[in-house]
């Protein structure tokens, strides 16, 4: 990478992030020319603190994965690159039983961690808005979708939600991370996922509010987006056994090489 212009930038969500990745790396080249390595922690159903997944693949949790240190050699070995890092999906844990309390713990250590890297680093906000919208109907059906060992009810589901939304913004503050809005409008049916029309949109929305300025004027490069859905992790579990990929980097475009943890 060309050390004055490149960019080093890191990834971490869950399902969000998974069914978003193309529209991701199309507003990063928009708002961040030039070269870059983009290290991704994704997966459906994915923790920040615990082994956890959906239907019969489970992913170590964000905040233990081998992204940190892929990026702490990335950044050893440019220097001079700029540093980036956007966390998103912040909630599946409350499904799977952790506490706000805990919950921001996990995510604060990553971003503090992302920092001490020399990296600038963001937050998305949960989706509290949208998901107070949904009725207890809804809420019940896609709880018993998704995370059908939950039983915490959606009053007290809600109550967490805010909670985590006053912690994390009262964590941010305190640490000038950039806590980025959501709309409760990009949210599809089930109150949390982005709607397949909205996903630019916010993408251009959060990189807008973290940099602090427009994405160029530019076509973006669409790189290899229909191979991005069977990219495999560092490190998973699939119907209980465990797989393990050596990520040597994938080039997604002529100037973006990937990596997945």
């Amino acid at each position: 990478m060309s050390e004055d212009k490149s960019n080093i930038i890191a990834l971490l969500g869950a399902s969000n992030l998974y069914l978003t990745t193309g529209p991701a790396l199309r507003q990063l080249a928009r708002f961040l020319p030039g070269p870059q390595e983009v290290f991704i922690a994704r997966g459906a159903g994915r923790s920040y603190g615990i082994k956890a997944g959906w239907n019969v693949v489970n992913y170590v949790g964000l905040s233990r994965s081998g992204l940190f240190d892929a990026l702490a050699r990335a950044v050893k070995k440019h220097p001079h690159a700029r540093v980036y890092a956007l966390l998103t999906d912040v909630g599946n844990d409350l499904l799977y039983g952790a506490s706000p309390k805990v919950l921001v713990k996990w995510v604060g250590e990553s971003m503090l961690r992302l920092r001490e890297m020399g990296a600038r680093v963001a937050v998305t906000a949960m989706p509290a808005e949208s998901i107070g919208r949904g009725g207890p109907a809804r809420y019940l059906f896609f709880r018993s979708l998704y995370y059908y060992s939950c039983r915490i009810p959606r009053e007290e589901m809600i109550r967490r939600i805010e909670e985590v939304g006053e912690r994390l913004t009262a964590f941010c503050s305190e640490h000038e991370i950039s806590l980025l809005p959501v709309d409760a409008d990009w949210y599809s049916i089930d109150r949390f996922h982005l709607r397949w029309g909205a996903r630019t949109s916010a993408w251009s929305c959060w990189l807008e509010h973290f940099l602090g300025r427009n994405g160029e004027a530019i076509s973006s490069p669409r790189g290899k987006a229909f191979r991005l859905w069977d990219r495999q992790p560092q490190r998973c579990w699939s119907f209980g056994v465990e797989r393990k990929k050596e990520q040597s980097g994938w080039d997604y475009s002529a100037d973006a090489r990937l990596y997945f943890y």
